[in-house]
């Protein structure tokens, strides 16, 4: 091994290690300014049984806390808006008719019907974790011999995180800011997938190696 190669080696090594140091270090400021804002949030009428009347530096009723900044009120010009839309093909469709005259009382469900009006609810259906199980078999040739299977290049181990689990769990952190603590606490309340702090920090390092190659070209174009 020429010493060059020995050295980009050296140096890849100490990019991994920086980086779980680093999602330690995030980690622990996230605790720190948690445990920071509850010594300097002092009790109000927002946050406990305290009358209103009680917080400091309330504004008086006609004072307003808004500066003037000289712009109309609403958007912006240049704005682009997100106004929930309808769509032409719900996933689900429920029909709502009357059985019986609200006059005579007699039976509607033969008769025709027409469309007064549409409205939807968009919502998000409860995630759960699907788990894929991957199978490989032996058989035996006429000939005697055994062809045997082999796994996918991706399934190293008996039990493992998917890829879009671990790119989720980058996004979280690089993007997001999210801590370690609280990436556990997402995954288990939305998506009902407990994940302790041990495999996130590992999931974060196979990040950081799949990341170390472009981080270094990045950093030589620089």
């Amino acid at each position: 091994m020429n010493a060059d190669k020995k050295r980009n080696i050296e140096l890849e090594a100490k990019v991994i290690n920086l980086e779980l140091i680093n999602a330690r270090l995030m980690q622990n400021i996230d605790e720190l300014l948690e445990k920071i804002e509850q010594l300097l949030h002092k009790k109000n009428s927002q946050n406990s049984s305290i009358a209103p009347s009680k917080d400091e530096n309330r504004p008086m009723k006609n004072q307003s806390l808004r500066t003037n900044t000289g712009r109309k009120i609403g958007g912006q010009p240049g704005h682009e808006g997100s106004t929930l839309k309808m769509v032409e093909n719900p996933n689900y469709i429920i029909n709502h008719s009357r059985e019986f005259c609200d006059c005579c009382g007699e039976k509607l469900s033969e008769k025709s019907q027409k469309l007064l009006q549409r409205r939807q609810i968009v919502d998000i259906p409860p995630i759960f974790a699907e788990y894929t199980e991957h199978r490989i078999f032996e058989i035996t040739c006429s000939c005697g011999n055994q062809n045997k299977a082999v796994f996918p290049e991706n399934v190293t181990q008996n039990i493992s995180y998917s890829g879009n689990i671990q790119a989720n769990v980058a996004y979280l952190h690089s993007r997001q800011y999210l801590s370690i603590a609280r990436m556990g606490e997402f995954f288990n309340d939305f998506f009902n997938l407990p994940i302790s702090q041990g495999p996130i920090c590992n999931l974060l390092e196979k990040f950081s190696q799949k990341a170390t190659p472009i981080y270094n070209a990045i950093a030589q174009k620089i």
